[in-house]
């Protein structure tokens, strides 16, 4: 990693390494089945939230607080690592139910996106979502990422269900001629 994660704001939100004392606030919306339908952890109790929390401060499975300026208040976390590839990171979202619908998780993916392009020097930035997941694949395309496929049955859910997977990408080269860039 060029440069690493600490802090990034936008006109609405910090984004920060995830944080111990995150936990409460996190197990609000990571306890809500609607939330985390289409997350592979599912439903995480209080003890869950910590796991995830030890398990995402590394550069490989960082997870990142989203923080509303305004209120301080911690409303979602996004997924932001390096994936196995080189000079690729994959971005992912969660959002609590009653910030939902607000663009922060446009918002908070614009950003890392940013940073990924840019003190990172990465050449793609890749994200995934099951077909259904409508509002997730929409964050993806107003981020001018391109779907490139469609996993059919690719990810095991458990108990004999498989997942259908929706995989967007956006390369440097196209990031930069957006204008983002």
């Amino acid at each position: 990693m060029a440069a690493p994660f600490t802090r990034l704001q936008t006109p609405r939100l910090d984004l920060r390494p995830l944080e111990g004392a995150d936990g409460p606030a996190m197990h609000r919306y990571l306890s809500d089945a609607e939330v985390t339908r289409w997350l592979p952890e599912g439903v995480l109790d209080e003890a869950g939230v910590q796991v995830f929390i030890r398990a995402h401060k590394r550069p490989s499975a960082m997870a990142v607080a989203v923080v509303e300026r305004e209120t301080g208040q911690l409303v979602g976390h996004m997924n932001f690592h390096r994936w196995f590839q080189p000079a690729t990171h994959e971005v992912g979202w969660t959002i609590a139910p009653d910030r939902q619908g607000r663009g922060y998780a446009t918002e908070a993916a614009a950003a890392l996106i940013a940073f990924a392009f840019g003190p990172l020097a990465c050449h793609r930035v890749i994200a995934t979502c099951q077909p259904q997941n409508t509002a997730s694949w929409r964050v993806m395309e107003k981020l001018g990422m391109r779907r490139e496929a469609h996993f059919r049955q690719a990810l095991h859910r458990g108990g004999g269900v498989w997942w259908d997977e929706y995989f967007y990408a956006l390369l440097a080269e196209e990031y930069a001629s957006s204008g983002q860039g």
